[in-house]
């Protein structure tokens, strides 16, 4: 959903186990069960965010640069080349006016669900379009789940990932022109 100030996504995770081992603002939350978004406003894969969020609300927001015209390889991920010289990360950003609100809850089969409520401002993800609202757009965005299966005892756990818009594993946050396409109409 959507509004001219904010921009907003609802996750809910159905789980057996929580696995949620880091924490903090902008730890590797991804090392966990975790929620993505990446959103790209103007579309030309040359700037765009990253947010993580897990069942505790911690919240990871991350801004990328990409200061060449941007070229991919078959499977639409920043060529080598292009990451190492051309794309810049910049963790210490912080989504000004970001808003989230985690949730655990227990279902009548013992099943532990999740959600994730997130509200995304205009003013700063919209800035370099030169716009401080939503209004009738596309922008450019992936959503992703990362689940670890649980394991047995000493075993190494096993990442189960979800894709709204497919990507290569390990590759979310570097294959911006394969991100979809999100329409806000009325």
């Amino acid at each position: 959903m959507w509004d001219a100030g904010y921009l907003y996504v609802r996750f809910i995770c159905q789980d057996q186990e929580i696995y949620t081992p880091v924490h903090g603002c902008d730890a590797p939350l991804y090392q966990g069960d975790a929620v993505e978004v990446f959103l790209d406003p103007v579309g030309d894969a040359r700037q765009w965010i990253e947010l993580e969020f897990n069942a505790d609300n911690d919240v990871f927001d991350q801004l990328y640069l990409c200061t060449a015209e941007p070229k991919t390889n078959a499977s639409l991920c920043l060529t080598d080349d292009i990451i190492d010289h051309n794309t810049w990360e910049f963790l210490s950003w912080n989504l000004a006016g970001l808003i989230s609100q985690a949730s655990r809850r227990t279902s009548s089969a013992n099943e532990q669900d999740w959600i994730v409520d997130v509200a995304i401002p205009a003013n700063e993800l919209l800035r370099r379009a030169g716009l401080k609202q939503f209004q009738q757009m596309t922008l450019r965005g992936n959503f992703l789940r990362y689940k670890w299966l649980s394991a047995a005892s000493g075993a190494k756990r096993e990442l189960l990932p979800f894709n709204w818009s497919p990507v290569i594993l390990g590759c979310p946050h570097h294959s911006p022109t394969a991100f979809g396409f999100i329409t806000l109409a009325e």
